[in-house]
């Protein structure tokens, strides 16, 4: 069972942040996703990309989104509370062209993605999002 596998290789890893990197590979691998990321809260209200696992031959972007405006992503957050998780299944189709959400995905390369909340004591800390999946 792939959720059982990721769990006992991000629990068997001898770090945390080492764990959280055997997630996001089984989690990236299982869904022939591009690349997995997590992205966390800051204390000057952006989110910034801590995390970031990325297929054979894509181009990292960890550096490029350190500090995202949480502005850009207001109608995730807005899914977020209200159904849990985000889906974008076409950019092109679903995300008007002249919005922050759409340039700073479409610069990436990002047609479809899907997204998840991360929640520590019911409070929003970040999120994790998946980029390209099949």
């Amino acid at each position: 069972m792939e959720v059982n596998d990721a769990m006992a290789a991000a629990l068997a890893a001898p770090t945390p942040d080492e764990g959280i990197m055997q997630l996001l590979t089984k989690a990236g691998e299982f869904l022939e996703a591009e690349k997995v990321c997590v992205f966390e809260e800051q204390p000057d209200g952006t989110v910034k990309n801590t995390y970031e696992w990325c297929a054979q031959g894509v181009e990292s972007e960890l550096e490029m989104l350190k500090n995202v405006e949480m502005s850009v992503i207001e109608r995730w957050l807005y899914y977020f509370e209200t159904k849990g998780e985000f889906y974008i299944n076409s950019l092109s189709s679903e995300v008007s062209i002249d919005s922050p959400e759409f340039q700073i995905l479409d610069i990436q390369g990002i047609k479809s993605l899907m997204a998840a909340p991360l929640r520590s004591d019911n409070k929003l800390v970040g999120f994790m999002g998946v980029d390209n999946p099949q």
